[in-house]
């Protein structure tokens, strides 16, 4: 028999972890890429605004370790409501993990470049091909691993967890496909981000299902 518990506060880490990513995003400076056209410009930015990358590349790496936790705190979320051998909890973690991993390649590469602007010596044509690499590793990576976790809680949904409405459910798997297609993944990773925040409040403010142990809620059929 299942009874309720109370709100649990780690699934408000997605949302941090959502506006925190935004944030870095909002305030770091444009390098005209990608591709970067004028590596010259490039450093320009760089240069002049060593200061904002810095604290761009800061509130980025925050925002991965909010998403590390939001990870944990999701598979625990989608395990209350799956068979113990389902797989859908490890792919959301998977996902959200490795999604994170991307976001902090892409910020340690921005913080270094902006390191090394603070003594002006940045090379142009290193400085253009490792910003292309971190606009891309947000981008591109992030969005690709990520479509795991937006996959994963939209048919976890769909099968019967509380987690999304089912019109969210089936939205989320359009956006988990578009997360692939590295021609839109830079936008459909915006819109992740809007989800990852709806979701993680909705879910993080919510008293939630639990049973004798998580992931070991079985499901019922009726027999005909």
């Amino acid at each position: 028999m299942q009874t309720t518990t109370g709100k649990n506060p780690l699934l408000l880490t997605g949302a941090l972890s959502a506006v925190l990513i935004f944030l870095a995003v909002l305030i770091k400076p444009d390098t005209g890429g990608p591709p970067v056209e004028d590596a010259q410009k490039a450093v320009d930015a760089y240069i002049n605004d060593s200061s904002t990358f810095l604290a761009a590349g800061i509130i980025g790496l925050l925002g991965a370790v909010a998403l590390v936790w939001f990870a944990g705190a999701i598979r625990s979320t989608i395990a209350r409501s799956e068979r113990a051998s389902s797989p859908l909890p490890s792919i959301a973690f998977a996902g959200a993990i490795g999604g994170a991993i991307s976001l902090v390649i892409s910020e340690v590469i921005v913080v270094s470049q902006a390191l090394r602007a603070e003594d002006a010596t940045l090379d142009p044509a290193v400085v253009a091909s490792f910003d292309d690499l971190a606009v891309h590793m947000f981008g591109v990576a992030m969005p690709v691993c990520a479509s795991a976790l937006v996959a994963g809680v939209a048919v976890a949904s769909l099968r019967g967890a509380d987690l999304v409405p089912r019109v969210v459910g089936w939205m989320s798997l359009v956006l988990a496909v578009a997360m692939i297609i590295p021609p839109v993944a830079w936008i459909a990773n915006l819109v992740f981000l809007l989800l990852l925040a709806g979701v993680s409040v909705r879910l993080g403010t919510k008293a939630t299902p639990t049973g004798d142990a998580i992931g070991t809620a079985p499901r019922t059929s009726v027999a005909a």
